[in-house]
């Protein structure tokens, strides 16, 4: 960058009040070393840098958000202490040790905290940097304490030399106090106390008296009346003391020098962790920034277009807070490259014009705008302010040409122009036609540009010319006050003639004035204002528009959340009904099938077998109608016909069907060998089943069974399966009594037997037969 660029620069960084916003940042930092690096802050054309700097200032925005108890504290400034310290043979004061142990301390702590932050990696990558040496901190703190005197664990050298002088002095001062008694007994001595003149122990002395006493004098007091006499017979203790003395001082410059070169073999390290702490103090600060001003991470495109939403003036912000500040939004594409801002005087078209400047050169420098920002790299150059300079014989406008002419030199496709009253210091018929050019030219070179202007025919320019709109700040015309409200797309007037007569100028002189207007100049003023009326008219609307659309979104939040609620509510109804359901599909299964095993085993009498579903049957129905519940599954219409699959209702076996009786509506089933007569409408298709071998099927109309078994012969094991197959069989031919005959033998068959019989489940009682039915050799079973 050339001297005339960085001149132009610097200025345009002046008329922004860009310095002023960095001091409100810079407050917020911690250290003196984070500040001045705020300070420096400027714009960059470093697109990368930019991108990888708001990216970093977003985590220590997330980690000032979140919260998170970070170990901060002022950061020393010891950068002359560390390159000190590189010199040879070269000596670092305690107090110096103390501070750069401060920085140790905080490097290490810091670096703790970054480490821990898994979820943001910059700070965490930045944190891996920071140096760390807990060996040189604890060599530091056994040296020097937190005042800067040097301890006596610093060497053992040290230890046993104060321990020398300790005990040194305690013998001197024994021996002082016997010598100041006596000069005190004898009138000598003006005090009795115990003092050190030139590092020697002396005593108080009257000065009539100090030939009397054999001795050296180390001073005398202010009035003169007494003199520091170090009698001769502490000579030799004092010297000693002396000794001692440059003992310690040459040993403390020796722990020194060795601490100091450790430090120096490690300073560039921790130089670069230095710079990296002012460096996390400076973000700290702009992410505290962001976080007390709104600021919003923004976007630094590689497209032209620039796009600013509800951006403030950070001055303003920081003064009457942001909720205070009206914010204004403002867009450059490819079809509007400027933007001409009128209205009346202290309207707010300036402070417009600083918004849209101040918040890029945030954007630019790393700092969050306080509002929504997206934007390529720019160059902003300015012409803000009255620069007049009588030294120069430069008028305010004169001084805004030559600015205009550096501009125009430097202007491109990648800068932003920024000229407040463009023109307004000269004739304004030629004033209006120079400003024209200029926006041609500024449009020409393809540059963005923001310009304020009072002039009408500038207003007229910019609605007839591509690449440029209009733009103003709003005006009440009633109150006659500005509202600051940013209106994009619409002219303003300057309302001279109203604000004229709100301050008292005669109404006869006004109108005398519009006179001198033109009819063209009335029709424009007209115009814009009729125009700014049906905006106004259209806000109104599309006020109202939105507060309906706001009303009629809550509404339909309600409703949703209402019919939500009710889904809610009958699915868990429907869960709770599946369930009731459920069971009792399986109470009736197990109905069926405890059914079905009774008639296999025929446990009991068919009737009440037979009685006890039926009643089983019609308590679920009940249970069904209580509940609300529907009785029975949704049935799908099919052809029954003999040899057809089905299932009965509520179970997951089938049969085949047999015979079916139409005048009854009722069809005889076959389910695993046992045929049931079930209702038509009971039973649904179900898949055709496995073949299995074939069952004897059971008819209890034609039921034979025997009611005798002969055991003799067989096995104990072989007989009880025999007996059990036996007892089956009776219990579903309906044989109330059998006889078993098992002989005399041994009798082990018929302990056997008698022992099954006890425990048999369908064996009401057993006995040995009378003699006339074979006696021990059989025995009669009753069966339940």
């Amino acid at each position: 960058m050339s001297l005339a660029e960085q001149e132009l620069l610097r200025a345009t960084l002046a008329e922004l009040e860009f310095p002023k916003v960095l001091q409100h940042v810079a407050a917020l930092c911690l250290s003196e070393l984070g500040r001045e690096r705020v300070l420096a802050l400027h714009p960059s054309t470093d697109a990368g840098w930019l991108r990888e700097e708001h990216e970093t200032l977003a985590e220590m925005l997330h980690l000032v958000e979140w919260g998170v108890p970070f170990p901060w504290s002022p950061v020393p400034d010891v950068r002359r202490q560390l390159q000190k310290s590189t010199i040879e043979n070269a000596l670092l004061l305690p107090t110096e040790l103390v501070d750069i142990r401060e920085l140790l301390q905080l490097s290490r702590s810091v670096r703790q905290e970054l480490l821990r932050q898994t979820e943001l990696p910059r700070l965490k990558a930045l944190g891996e940097q920071l140096y760390h040496n807990r060996m040189l901190e604890r060599h530091i703190s056994d040296t020097v304490d937190e005042s800067g005197g040097i301890r006596d664990t610093a060497s053992r050298e040290l230890a046993n030399i104060r321990s020398q002088i300790r005990e040194t002095s305690a013998r001197l001062r024994t021996q002082l106090r016997r010598i100041l008694r006596r000069f005190v007994e004898d009138e000598l001595a003006m005090d009795d106390f115990i003092t050190q003149r030139e590092g020697r122990f002396v005593v108080p002395v009257r000065v009539e008296h100090k030939h009397h006493i054999s001795g050296i004098i180390h001073g005398v007091s202010q009035t003169g009346a007494t003199v520091f006499l170090e009698p001769a017979e502490i000579f030799e203790l004092n010297n000693e003391l002396a000794l001692l003395a440059d003992a310690e001082r040459r040993e403390i410059e020796r722990i020194l020098r060795v601490i100091t070169a450790e430090i120096g073999s490690c300073a560039h390290q921790l130089l670069s962790s230095l710079e990296l702490l002012s460096y996390l103090d400076s973000l700290y600060a702009r992410a505290r920034y962001a976080q007390l001003y709104g600021g919003q991470k923004p976007v630094v495109s590689d497209e032209a277009d620039i796009i600013l939403h509800n951006i403030v003036h950070p001055l303003l912000a920081a003064a009457r807070g942001r909720g205070a500040v009206v914010p204004l939004s403002m867009e450059f594409r490819d079809a509007t490259r400027g933007h001409l801002i009128s209205g009346p005087n202290a309207g707010g078209k300036t402070v417009a014009l600083k918004s849209v400047g101040l918040n890029l050169l945030l954007v630019l420098s790393g700092i969050f705008p306080l509002g929504a920002c997206r934007t390529p790299v720019l160059h902003i150059l300015t012409a803000i302010g009255d620069q007049q300079s009588i030294e120069q014989n430069l008028s305010t406008f004169s001084w805004q040409v030559v600015r205009i002419r550096e501009i125009l030199h430097r202007s491109g496709p990648e800068t932003l122009v920024l000229i407040d009253e463009i023109c307004a210091g000269t004739d304004p018929t030629e004033g209006a036609a120079l400003a024209a050019a200029i926006l041609e030219e500024l449009l020409h070179r393809r540059s963005y540009f923001v310009v304020t202007t009072h002039q009408s025919s500038l207003k007229a320019f910019a609605l007839h010319r591509d690449g440029v709109q209009n733009d103003s700040l709003e005006f009440d015309h009633e109150r006659l006050q500005p509202t600051y409200c940013f209106l994009p797309g619409v002219p303003g007037n300057s309302y001279a003639f109203a604000i004229a007569a709100n301050f008292g100028i005669p109404r006869r002189l006004l109108e005398r004035a519009q006179s001198f207007l033109g009819e063209r100049h009335r029709e424009l003023e007209e115009s814009i204002a009729a125009v700014q009326e049906l905006r106004r008219r259209w806000q109104h609307y599309e006020e109202e528009a939105r507060q309906q659309a706001e009303q009629a979104h809550q509404l339909r939040q309600r409703y949703e959340e209402q019919f939500r609620q009710l889904q809610q509510r009958r699915s868990e109804l429907m869960a709770r009904a599946r369930q009731e359901v459920q069971q009792m599909l399986q109470q009736a299964q197990s109905l069926v099938e405890q059914t079905i095993r009774q008639i296999r085993e025929q446990q009991r009498p068919l009737s009440d077998v037979r009685q006890e579903f039926t009643q089983g049957r019609d308590a679920l129905l009940q249970a069904l109608e209580v509940a609300g519940l529907p009785q029975g599954e949704e049935r799908s219409p099919f052809s029954l016909a003999p040899g057809t699959w089905v299932r009965m209702e509520g179970m997951q076996s089938a049969g085949t069907v047999v015979s079916i009786d139409e005048q009854q509506q009722t069809a005889l089933v076959e389910f695993a060998g046992i045929r049931l007569r079930v209702s038509v409408d009971k039973l649904r298709p179900a898949p055709p089943q496995k073949e299995e071998p074939p069952r004897p099927k059971v008819d209890y109309l034609s039921w034979n069974a025997a009611s005798s078994i002969d055991l003799r012969g067989m096995r104990v094991a072989e007989a009880l399966q025999a007996v059990d197959r036996f007892l089956s069989d009776a219990l579903q031919g309906n044989i109330p009594r059998v006889r078993i005959i098992h002989g005399k033998g041994t009798g082990a068959l018929r302990q056997a037997l008698h022992q099954f019989l006890a425990t048999h489940p369908a064996v009401a009682e057993y006995a040995l037969a009378d003699l006339s039915q074979g006696g021990a050799g059989v025995t009669i079973v009753t069966l339940r």
